[in-house]
C-alpha cells in the first residue's frame, strides 16, 4: 500500500492539487496499480526480446517528385513571392 506522504510528494512533483477525497481515491487506485506491477514482476521474461510496439512496423517510402505545374499554381496564389520562393514575415529578430 502506498503511503499518503508518497502520494502527496508525487502530486506535488506533478503540480497536482489533491483534495482529501481525491487522496483517498488515489491512494486506493495507485496501491492497486502497484500491486498489479508486483504480480507482473513475477513473470519470467528471460529470453523475450524487448519490443517497441506489439505489431511490426515498417516505413513506407515514396519518391519525392516535384510537380512543376502544381508548384507554379501554388506560387500564383501566394501572397508574396520573390525569386521562386515564398516570402513570409520575419519571425525572429536578429
Amino acid at each position: 500500500m502506498i503511503k499518503e506522504e508518497e502520494l502527496e510528494k508525487a502530486a506535488h512533483l506533478s503540480r497536482i492539487l489533491l483534495s482529501s477525497k481525491d487522496k483517498e481515491m488515489h491512494l486506493d487506485q495507485v496501491s492497486k496499480i502497484l500491486a498489479h506491477f508486483k504480480e507482473l514482476q513475477k513473470i519470467d521474461t528471460s529470453g523475450v526480446e524487448p519490443m517497441v510496439t506489439p505489431t511490426e512496423m515498417e516505413n513506407v517510402w515514396r519518391p519525392d517528385d516535384v510537380d512543376a505545374q502544381e508548384t507554379q499554381e501554388l506560387m500564383d496564389v501566394a501572397p508574396d513571392v520573390a525569386e521562386g520562393q515564398y516570402k513570409v514575415p520575419q519571425v525572429v529578430s536578429g
